[in-house]
C-alpha cells in the first residue's frame, strides 16, 4: 500500500490502528517511515496491537476487545465534546448537544416544510462511477498510486 511521505499516526493501540483513515494507518503501520506499508509491517504492528490488548495471551476475550475499542472512541468522543461545547465551559446544554442532529434536519428537509420526507432522504448526489446511488467503494475504480 503506498502511503503519503510525511504524515504521522496520532497515537492508539487499538485494534483498527487507532482510528480512522488511510493518514492513520499509514502513520502508525508504515514501521520503516518510507511511505510505505509492507505485508510484514501490517502483520507486525497487527500482532503487537493483539499482544497489547490480550496482555501476550493467544486469545483475546470479549472483555479485552471491549476495552480496546473502547478506549479508540475515548478520545474520538472526548474530541467531539470538545467541538461541541461552544461555550467551553465543559458542560454541553441542549442547544450545543442538538445541533449536529439540527444540522442533519436542515440539510435533510430541502423544501423547509418542517418535514423530511422518504424522497427527501434519497441521496441527491452518487459518488463517481457508482450507479446505485449509494456511493461507497463497490465500484471504485483501482488508482494507480493506491495498490489498489
Amino acid at each position: 500500500m503506498f502511503c503519503e511521505t510525511g504524515r504521522k499516526g496520532f497515537g492508539g493501540g487499538s485494534r483498527g490502528f487507532g482510528g480512522f483513515g488511510r493518514a492513520r494507518f499509514c502513520g502508525e503501520a508504515d514501521i520503516s517511515r518510507d511511505g510505505r506499508v509492507t505485508r510484514a509491517e501490517f502483520d507486525t504492528i497487527t500482532a503487537k496491537e493483539f499482544a497489547s490488548a490480550t496482555n501476550g495471551a493467544a486469545t483475546m476475550t470479549l472483555a479485552q476487545f471491549t476495552a480496546d475499542e473502547a478506549a479508540r472512541f475515548r478520545d474520538i468522543n472526548a474530541k467531539m465534546f470538545k467541538r461541541l461545547d461552544t461555550s467551553g465551559d465543559g458542560k454541553l446544554t441542549l442547544a450545543e448537544f442538538a445541533a449536529p442532529p439540527e444540522k442533519m434536519f436542515e440539510r435533510l428537509d430541502r423544501n423547509r416544510d418542517g418535514l423530511i420526507t422518504p424522497d427527501e432522504m434519497k441521496p441527491r448526489f452518487s459518488r463517481r462511477g457508482d450507479s446505485s446511488g449509494r456511493g461507497g467503494e463497490r465500484n471504485r475504480q483501482p488508482r494507480e498510486d493506491d495498490g489498489n
